[in-house]
């Protein structure tokens, strides 16, 4: 079988790629590592990926927002009203929209979360800036529905390649705690310690490019990889929640 992780990034470029580390035949070790300067080169792998691919982005947004700003919508129904968005155009629009929701809301609730949010302890889905993972939804969910592979929890189609919700964070956290170890404040130990201790298996190249790399990305993706392999070893389990569906889940 043949498994992916994926660092995404919602305006990839030559200089900030998305990153993809892969093992093929059902090796638990990295033999390959990807990088893709636009969504159009992603949505092409993509569509010709084959297994089980773990993307490193929300498959959606808390069930207050989706309400709010896409009553009574499917995920089907939000991805292709997403997709109205254009690639070279820009998100204002929709930020302007989450802004004024954010806004209206009392505080200490301005953000919610989904329920895999909440359970992993990780940012809102809306948040749009530091990190811009609600930037990187609205990205990925036109793509991820213009696919034909099945996008567990919020679509299952008959085909065998499977795509799931990954967090590299809560592995890394696992593993040692809030230290950084991405830009100015992680060092080529600390990322050398997070692969160590979470047991990542790769290559020696890709081993020593995850180290060096200063963004952190080579090794986002190689934990992200990490996670589909557990989740595999684990049963590949699914929450039974009805808001899943909708919001995604993180594996």
């Amino acid at each position: 079988m043949h498994l992916h992780g994926v660092d995404f990034t919602s305006a990839p470029s030559s200089k900030k790629p998305i990153v993809i580390a892969s093992t093929f035949d059902s090796a638990e070790t990295a033999t390959e590592v990807t990088y893709l300067s636009s969504l159009t080169e992603f949505e092409n792998w993509l569509n010709t990926a084959e297994g089980v691919i773990g993307i490193d982005s929300p498959f959606g947004y808390p069930t207050e927002l989706c309400q709010a700003l896409f009553p009574e919508m499917t995920w089907v129904e939000l991805a292709k009203e997403l997709g109205k968005i254009k690639p070279e155009q820009s998100l204002r629009i929709l930020e302007e929209r989450v802004a004024t929701f954010r806004d209206a809301r009392p505080l200490g609730s301005k953000e919610p979360k989904r329920s895999t949010d909440r359970h992993s302890n990780a940012f809102s889905a809306m948040k749009f800036g530091r990190p811009p993972v609600g930037r990187m939804a609205a990205r990925l969910l036109p793509i991820l529905e213009r696919s034909s592979h099945s996008i567990l929890p919020v679509r299952t189609t008959d085909s065998s390649t499977v795509v799931v919700e990954v967090f590299p964070g809560k592995l890394v956290r696992d593993a040692i705690g809030r230290q950084s170890y991405k830009g100015d404040k992680g060092t080529h130990d600390m990322r050398a310690r997070i692969i160590e201790i979470l047991n990542i298996q790769a290559e020696a190249e890709i081993i020593s490019k995850a180290i060096q790399d200063k963004e952190g990305d080579v090794l986002d993706s190689l934990v992200a990889l990490k996670q589909i392999q557990s989740w595999i070893a684990n049963g590949r389990q699914m929450p039974t929640v009805n808001e899943a569906t909708l919001e995604g889940w993180i594996i």
